[in-house]
């Protein structure tokens, strides 16, 4: 077995509840879609391994985080006359902009670590034990990330990895309330700040934690094989790879063309007429490769709103599985509630009493009977 390996740190911005803590009907959804795809496969073993190391309801986090200073600012906007500027509910406030704005706050925020590739897997225990490490580094590396669930997979297509969900937080602003959800400002509490849109703040994060995943691994014996680091990898298809690549070809052709100085010696003729070949081929491909290029730049839009709609639906998906725990309880209080009034109303408690009152006083006339026999 191989000393090297590979790591992932996939950030993302929603959570499943369900996908996450194995909801059998989640479950069976997401076999049955797989299923349309690849006839007679299961993408989830519905008795695989997983594990939910953590789960705390985002109402509850919420509730937590800022309850206190939500309810320090609506007294004070009813103080000030500004009752309209009053937070209800701030996990619903959070909610009701994302999928609206791309730079809108997200509720909740999710990132997914995995060690090995299907090609080459790490042993179980020692995977098992890495991701253990990585997640306990996480919740004291990020003071200001406030975990709410970890969920431990092994039990999908791929490699066994972790689904960590986490709220930022950070309570330095001037404005609104004295503590709020924000990713840029919790990881500037956090000591990330951006210089440029080449390396932000997020950007920043994300190495160190990815070079937190690769320390453990070292600790473990493993390298960390870096061969897409630093690289913008996009997930293209064959054409499009191809097309690509041809562009960027062209591109350097061009380059060579324009730096070509004046005057080339009669050995260089030949290469100078092939680059002018080049050349003119270039300028008759040109107005396809420009149109090429727009149609791919049109589906990664395409792409991009799917992702947003997916986010949406996962979200809402979430929403409805705690909906339905809610209503439940709800449903069983109400009918607790109704069995205890129906008992008082109907008198069944008072005749119940007076039964038992009756019963202790006849045994203890038998008791005295007997003590006087």
């Amino acid at each position: 077995m191989s000393n090297t390996t590979t790591i992932s740190t996939a950030f993302g911005t929603t959570v499943s509840v369900g996908h996450n803590l194995r909801v059998p009907e989640i479950i069976a959804i997401e076999n049955e879609k797989w299923a349309k795809k690849h006839p007679g496969e299961l993408r989830i073993d519905p008795n695989g391994e997983h594990e939910v190391w953590l789960h705390q309801p985002l109402s509850e986090a919420y509730e937590h985080l800022f309850g206190k200073a939500i309810k320090e600012y609506n007294e004070k906007q009813i103080k000030h006359g500004t009752p309209d500027r009053c937070i209800d509910n701030y996990l619903q406030h959070i909610k009701a902009k994302e999928g609206t704005d791309k730079k809108a706050k997200h509720a909740v925020y999710e990132v997914i670590f995995s060690v090995g590739s299907t090609d080459d897997r790490l042993p179980e225990d020692v995977n098992k034990a890495i991701l253990k490490e990585m997640v306990e580094e996480f919740k004291k590396q990020n003071p200001h990330m406030y975990v709410t669930s970890i969920a431990f997979h092994n039990d999908e297509r791929g490699v066994m990895h972790v689904h960590l969900g986490y709220i930022p937080w950070c309570d330095d602003l001037q404005r609104g309330p004295r503590v709020q959800n924000g990713l840029k400002s919790a990881l500037r509490q956090q000591g990330f700040v951006g210089t440029n849109r080449h390396d932000t703040a997020q950007m920043q994060w994300q190495r160190s934690m990815n070079d937190t995943l690769e320390s453990i691994c070292n600790k473990y014996g493993y390298q960390v094989d870096h061969y897409q680091r630093n690289k913008n990898v996009q997930h293209l298809s064959v054409e499009e790879y191809s097309l690509q690549k041809s562009i960027e070809e062209k591109q350097q052709e061009l380059q060579q063309l324009q730096n070509l100085p004046i005057g080339k010696t009669v050995a260089n003729k030949a290469y100078i007429e092939q680059l002018e070949e080049t050349a003119r081929k270039y300028r008759e491909e040109k107005p396809l490769i420009d149109q090429a290029k727009r149609d791919i730049n049109a589906a990664n839009k395409e792409f991009e709103a799917y992702s947003v709609a997916l986010q949406n639906l996962e979200q809402r998906e979430a929403d409805f599985d705690a909906a339905v725990n809610e209503a439940a309880i709800k449903k069983l209080d109400s009918i607790k509630d109704g069995a205890i009034t129906f008992i008082k109303e109907s008198g069944l408690f008072s005749t119940f009493k007076s039964w038992l009152s009756s019963i202790q006083s006849s045994l203890a006339n038998k008791q005295r009977q007997q003590q006087q026999h």
